[in-house]
């Protein structure tokens, strides 16, 4: 992960991985990482390769495929995750996987 080798990026890498369901914001990334919105945005996109929010929603992602695997709820991963309710992490989980959860553990098994 080319992030970490970054002193101000790895700070909010690193607590972003230990604590995904975390109430992350740019704000908040950006203030982990003892920066500005719009400096740590920036640093974030040009090192790491995309946004900090896409990054934040791609690690959640894979933590829940995992969990799915492990036959953890649906509900519990929405919960334990930081989303609003099992229907809005659903709705994430297609959007990025392109079938919702239970489809996509269906094919994965």
């Amino acid at each position: 992960m080319p992030g970490l080798s970054d002193e101000r990026l790895a700070r909010a890498l690193v607590a972003v991985h230990h604590e995904p369901g975390g109430a992350w914001t740019l704000q908040t990334m950006a203030t982990a990482a003892t920066m500005s919105r719009s400096a740590f945005a920036q640093r974030f996109r040009d090192v790491v390769g995309t946004t900090p929010v896409d990054y934040l929603t791609e690690w959640r992602l894979t933590i829940a495929q995992e969990q799915l695997r492990a036959g953890v709820a649906v509900g519990t991963i929405a919960a334990e995750l930081g989303y609003a309710s099992a229907s809005a992490f659903s709705r994430a989980f297609a959007q990025r996987l392109g079938r919702s959860p239970r489809a996509w553990l269906a094919l994965a098994a």
